[in-house]
């Protein structure tokens, strides 16, 4: 008596580090293993069909080559849809795609947590930040206006490095604004695409930069950085730690930062450290405007909600609890709303 034949075990293929039995060709589609294996930060990625061929590509190297006659099939109907794509709509991919990669290569840092170095992702976008506070006049913030969201800004958005730039007006002061950029890198700060334009401002900024009051401007790293996004509400806190506390009041800013960012109404919180770079001269533009002042610690918490920004401040954020955690007593707290903001791909839309 013959006995049955029995089915062939599938060894079991490894894709993004997990293992999964390769689909035959009465198992289902393709796309469902990729739905199961594109999890976390890559799965949320705009750019499905990026996903779609790595996780095929991963798929048909597992299996040895071994492809069902509808993978391919669709593959093929893919590759025929991708050539009639019309040149505009190319242009959203490939924009699309940038966005892509920005994502993918965020920094990465690594965090001491129970003894064990572990790798996590920073949440602004890059390394490196420029934040500044200053006071316009209400006579010129018209103006103002117009020439930072129309020319300052798309300006800045297209040196090598600027990623995102955000303006946002003070709730609290009539004049006031903060605005931030963020940066790939620190060495964006001294790079020659940056350099060049300090020095060379057009004739409409250098008409601006005089209405630029009480400039503080600090060039900064990226030291702690939890959730994300831009947000409609924002609060900034300039602070310096005790002499010897530096090491304490960092560990203690980075747990509660970390805690807060996680809450609802609340989107980020952030800890910059200003590093200024050694540079030959002032820029043409810090001429222009002055003498500018710089902050020393800064802390960015970000939300939806205001009143619970503001109750943030108002309590594991106040004075008298920073003071307690190793800052000295003299932090200077402003309250925003998000005014504008710009990335690159805004530019290249345009």
């Amino acid at each position: 008596m013959m006995k049955s034949e029995q089915p062939k075990q599938t060894k079991p293929a490894q894709i993004f580090g997990q293992s999964f039995t390769p689909f035959t060709s009465k198992s289902a589609p393709t796309d469902r293993l990729l739905s199961a294996t594109c999890v976390g930060r890559r799965a949320r990625i705009p750019d499905r069909a990026r996903q779609r061929r790595t996780g095929i590509e991963q798929l048909n190297a597992s299996c040895g080559g071994r492809r069902t006659k509808t993978a391919k099939r669709n593959d093929e109907s893919r590759e025929r849809a991708a050539q009639r794509w019309s040149p505009r709509f190319r242009a959203g991919v490939e924009r699309a795609t940038r966005a892509e990669s920005w994502l993918i290569d965020r920094p990465r840092v690594l965090k001491q947590s129970g003894g064990n170095a572990r790798e996590i992702s920073m949440s602004l976008l890059g390394k490196a930040a420029v934040a500044m506070w200053w006071s316009v006049r209400p006579e010129q913030r018209s103006e103002f206006g117009d020439w930072h969201s129309h020319e300052h800004f798309p300006e800045r958005m297209g040196i090598p490095g600027f990623r995102r730039g955000s303006r946002w007006t003070s709730t609290t002061d009539a004049e006031g604004f903060f605005v931030l950029y963020e940066l790939a890198e620190y060495e964006v700060l001294t790079s020659k695409g940056y350099l060049d334009r300090l020095n060379a401002p057009t004739p409409w900024s250098t008409k601006m930069m005089p209405h630029h009051l009480g400039m503080i401007r600090s060039q900064c790293r990226l030291i702690e950085s939890f959730g994300g996004g831009v947000a409609t509400s924002l609060a900034t806190i300039r602070l310096s730690p005790q002499a010897g506390c530096e090491a304490d009041l960092q560990a203690h800013l980075a747990n509660t930062l970390g805690t807060l960012a996680q809450k609802p109404g609340l989107t980020g919180a952030h800890l910059l450290r200003t590093d200024t770079p050694r540079t030959s001269a002032p820029t043409t533009e810090q001429q222009i405007r002055g003498k500018d002042g710089a902050a020393d610690w800064i802390v960015l918490l970000s939300g939806y909600d205001a009143d619970v920004v503001e109750a943030a401040i108002a309590s594991p954020l106040s004075p008298g609890s920073l003071g307690a955690l190793g800052a000295q007593n003299n932090p200077t707290i402003g309250s925003y709303r998000l005014a504008f903001t710009m990335t690159p791909q805004d530019v290249a839309a345009g």
